[in-house]
């Protein structure tokens, strides 16, 4: 859905961008365990329903989202994500400093190409997080990517609290934390280590600014951290079930040869 789009394609750019800093974490408050905590499935669930309930979000089969990312490193940046039920999904970063930027993924195939590191197949740790978080209907299809879903505890996060729900792959990949809160039931952040060509980054993003789209609620804006940095995402546009096809996620041009070879 929404929220894990930001995560996938905001973290291509910087990877990109900034490859040699190191991640950095935010710090948390200690977790306070009950005896009364609702469960991970249970968590989720509350989530689905908060951000419209699944016969709305089913309803959805397309998605085109403009933001406009700004890291004071970098400047401002235009991220245009396109996406499609179910788990194709291609994402455009245009900066006046670094070029273009591009990832996507046809569903079977993932790519990803910048002025850093050059057009790029996708391959093990890679392919297997950018797949799944493709999938157009993710946080209604839990069970297909995780063995487990728990909630840990209850902790202060921002001005609120949360249940801390940690996530753990079927696939053997690292496990992604992520906090809802406990009167909304929205998505508050998460925190997560992501695969990329310099090794594992530790990123954390924290949503807020929930708004009502065609009868689903988006975060509108984001902070995430990582190597160190902090970017502020603002979406500036959202449009569903109109001006997507398949040909958005054709293999592009520069990345074909690559899969000859």
């Amino acid at each position: 859905m929404n929220s894990k789009t930001i995560r996938t394609t905001t973290a291509a750019a910087m990877i990109a961008l900034a490859g040699g800093f190191l991640a950095l974490a935010p710090a948390a408050s200690a977790i306070a365990v009950t005896q009364d905590l609702p469960s991970g499935e249970q968590v989720v669930a509350r989530y689905v329903e908060a951000t419209g309930g699944e016969k709305a979000h089913r309803a959805i089969t397309s998605r085109t989202m403009v933001v406009e990312m700004s890291a004071p490193q970098f400047g401002k940046m235009t991220i245009t994500t396109k996406e499609m039920a179910p788990n194709m999904l291609s994402a455009v970063i245009k900066s006046d400093q670094f070029g273009e930027i591009i990832q996507g993924t046809n569903g079977e195939v993932a790519w990803a190409s910048d002025v850093m590191q050059g057009p790029r197949v996708l391959e093990g740790d890679e392919l297997t997080m950018t797949i799944r978080e493709a999938d157009f209907y993710g946080d209604l299809n839990t069970n297909k990517y995780f063995s487990k879903i728990e909630t840990l505890g209850k902790q202060e996060f921002g001005e609120g609290e949360v249940y801390q729900v940690a996530f753990t792959p079927l696939d053997g990949g690292n496990n992604e934390t992520r906090y809802y809160d406990t009167e909304s039931g929205l998505l508050v952040g998460s925190e997560g280590v992501m695969p990329s060509p310099q090794g594992e980054l530790t990123v954390t993003t924290v949503f807020s600014d929930y708004r009502d789209v065609d009868g689903i609620k988006i975060p509108f804006k984001s902070e995430r951290t990582m190597f160190g940095m902090t970017q502020t995402l603002t979406v500036q546009s959202v449009t569903h079930n109109e001006g997507v096809t398949k040909d958005d996620f054709e293999v592009p041009e520069d990345i074909k040869p690559l899969l000859e070879d």
